[in-house]
């Protein structure tokens, strides 16, 4: 009887080992596949997140520069791909006055470097879109590294919503991306899964 027991409860922690290990397996795979996201929505972490991001205290507006605005969003992300890769970026959104969106939509056009044409490498991997329509908001590539080959890896938006007066600001870092689409994927269904899962986003309600 007692061998029984003793059987039965190694039976029962093998069994739960390889559980255990299965799912840590699933894990592994699911994140290096799709990878893993969490996201920060607290405003009052911002400057601490502009500071710290590669290029974000360059290219992101402090909170002080924004002006007299009507509502505010934020949002910092990061997206694991197990076990040694990790994506991040930063969205904010801002929302104005029909006077002072156009006002600030002009001043933030000519504040940016803008890439004018869809980025492309020698064997026809998509690198980056130059403009792109996403989530109610009218995005343009900006330049925020020297070379536009990496565009994929560091690259910044400037967004503007006209229907809610709403300017996005994104940026985004990840060394070991080496493309947004292959050569047969459609771009912009690529560059939209792209956006989807390595950004937060946020809407303002009318």
């Amino acid at each position: 009887m007692f061998c029984k027991i003793i059987k039965r409860t190694l039976l029962i922690i093998i069994l739960l080992f390889l559980t255990l290990f299965l799912l840590f397996v699933g894990l592994i795979v699911y994140s290096a596949l799709f990878g893993l996201k969490t996201t920060d929505t607290d405003i009052t972490r911002y400057d601490e997140y502009r500071s710290e991001m590669l290029y974000a205290s360059e290219f992101m507006p402090s909170l002080d520069e924004l002006g007299l605005y009507q509502d505010i969003a934020f949002g910092q992300a990061e997206v694991y791909y197990m076990p040694f890769f990790i994506s991040e970026s930063m969205n904010l959104f801002v929302k104005y006055s029909d006077d002072d969106y156009q006002r600030v939509k002009s001043q933030a056009l000519a504040s940016y470097q803008l890439i004018t044409e869809d980025v492309y490498d020698y064997s026809g991997y998509l690198i980056m879109m130059a403009k792109v329509d996403y989530y109610g908001y009218s995005l343009q590539a900006f330049q925020c590294y020297k070379h536009l080959d990496m565009a994929c890896k560091h690259i910044g938006f400037i967004g503007f919503d006209d229907d809610q007066h709403s300017v996005c600001y994104l940026i985004y870092n990840d060394d070991d991306r080496d493309f947004i689409a292959d050569q047969d994927e459609d771009p912009l269904k690529a560059m939209h899964r792209w956006l989807k899962k390595e950004f937060w986003w946020h809407t303002f309600d009318k």
